[in-house]
């Protein structure tokens, strides 16, 4: 039975950390025994919101109450009723994992022993090691354990098993369903993984709602949509630099995007052709090339590639070696993370044998790691290094790489972004107001319409070639 007092109440919250608004008027209830969800793709403000609760950020705006107090004005004995554990998973990194428990354990008179071995004998646990020698997804089960070990009344999980394997973070998420059978303890989880939330959460809360917003691109909305099966009425809205979602010309974001890309390739222009060098300019893109070939084009840059079009070294360099017999002793070249080499050059032999510690996984793409984010997604980075070291190699000339990762999504957004959002935003709203749910707003021509959820992310929204062949015509 959940007691109807609530343990977190916020009113009107809101929090700005420079030109970005990470909560805007948040209005929050969490009665004593719920279990609440939070799910939202990186950088929704899911963190935030969590920190407000247990008074690490002070609001801008409105008030976060916790246990009937002021969040910021929490006592120690307040705190101490308060299980949390964060992303990142820092630990004292010096002690041995035993010594780590027994130090946590002796502040708490309600430390549970036997959820502590069982723990530890459930996560394979080897409590001799030192915490600096823990891999990341180690760190995190110490960290939880950490946590949950003393049965708070207040358990927060701020994307918890992000570092998990796949086998560890269902044992985690069957382990939470043991430990919220007490229905005094209130559990809130964040996460942008479905899976992490839909075995324990029996509320998502999002602003008091009537329906749901789900802003992002295809993973965001690939959730949105599972949601909307389970029942939850949920509407999308298409944010991403990438603009590849089916069914809308553009998404908020790319045009921002874009603006920056082209910035950063005028501006390298004047190093390349003072300094006479080749810069490779990667940006984003793991599917497909719209950033590197808008910003190409605009920006002037003299070859474009792109994942939808797998590239030739050696036609690369021919038209690095056609500007040279022209007096031309620079190049600029444009490079979606995703492009990636034809199959002939990753034969032996065809690339060089050390080439800047990048990995060339089973489908052709440079990746610096073999490591996959939380939808089985490679992490892509590299292709500028590798790209940078063939041309070298083969034409010795000095070659450098600008790869403008993050700074393309950050920013003061451009006016064609905030026209965008707003209709966006307003075509939303109309769509819940109206119970239309299980559908995406789009841009169609000038005109703002709505489409299926699942058709928007049936398929990715590849380069238009006609485009492409434009820019072609330019490069060299």
């Amino acid at each position: 039975m959940i007691n109807q007092d609530p343990i977190v109440q916020m009113r009107n919250v809101s929090k700005r950390f420079g030109k970005i608004q990470a909560l805007d008027k948040i209005n929050l209830d969490i009665k004593r025994g719920q279990i609440i969800g939070l799910l939202g793709a990186n950088g929704a403000g899911k963190s935030t919101l969590l920190r407000h609760i247990i008074g690490l950020y002070l609001a801008d705006h409105g008030q976060c109450i916790t246990f009937g107090t002021d969040a910021v004005k929490l006592s120690s004995k307040e705190l101490g009723r308060i299980g949390y554990v964060h992303q990142e998973g820092e630990l004292l990194e010096w002690l041995t994992v035993q010594q780590l428990i027994c130090y946590v354990s002796a502040y708490y008179k309600t430390w549970n022993h036997e959820i502590e071995e069982k723990y530890i004998k459930d996560f394979d646990i080897s409590i001799k090691d030192r915490v600096a020698s823990l891999s990341p997804g180690q760190r995190q089960e110490v960290a939880i354990l950490l946590a949950i070990g003393f049965e708070p009344e207040l358990l927060i999980l701020d994307e918890p098993a992000s570092a998990l394997d796949p086998v560890a973070r269902s044992q985690f998420l069957d382990l939470l369903l043991q430990i919220i059978q007490d229905e005094d303890r209130t559990v809130i989880i964040s996460s942008h993984i479905l899976s992490d939330v839909e075995k324990v959460i029996d509320n998502i809360k999002k602003f008091s709602i009537n329906g749901l917003i789900a802003i992002g691109g295809d993973d965001t909305l690939t959730v949105a949509y599972k949601l909307h099966k389970m029942g939850i009425p949920v509407v999308g809205v298409p944010k991403t630099i990438d603009n590849d979602l089916s069914g809308t010309d553009y998404t908020f974001g790319f045009d921002t995007a874009v603006s920056i890309v082209t910035e950063a390739i005028d501006r390298l222009h004047t190093t390349a052709e003072s300094h006479h060098r080749v810069i490779v300019v990667e940006v984003m893109g793991r599917h497909t090339g719209w950033i590197a070939t808008i910003a190409g084009l605009a920006g002037g840059a003299d070859e474009i590639l792109i994942p939808e079009v797998p590239f030739d070294i050696e036609e690369v360099c021919k038209t690095i070696r056609n500007r040279y017999s022209r007096g031309k002793k620079f190049s600029i070249i444009a490079v979606a993370e995703g492009a990636y080499p034809k199959s002939d050059d990753l034969l032996e032999g065809n690339l060089s044998d050390k080439n800047s510690n990048s990995n060339i996984n089973n489908n052709g793409l440079i990746t610096k790691t073999d490591e996959k984010d939380a939808f089985g997604h490679v992490r892509l980075g590299g292709i500028g290094n590798y790209l940078a070291k063939e041309i070298e190699k083969r034409m010795d000339v000095e070659t450098r790489v600008t790869a403008l990762g993050h700074v393309q999504r950050g920013g003061s957004p451009t006016s064609h972004d905030r026209v965008l959002a707003t209709r966006f935003g307003v075509a939303a709203v109309d769509l819940i107001k109206n119970q239309d749910f299980g559908r995406m707003v789009a841009l169609q021509g000038n005109k703002i319409v709505s489409v299926e959820l699942e058709d928007a992310i049936s398929k990715l929204k590849a380069v238009d070639m006609e485009l492409y062949e434009i820019a072609k015509i330019f490069f060299g």
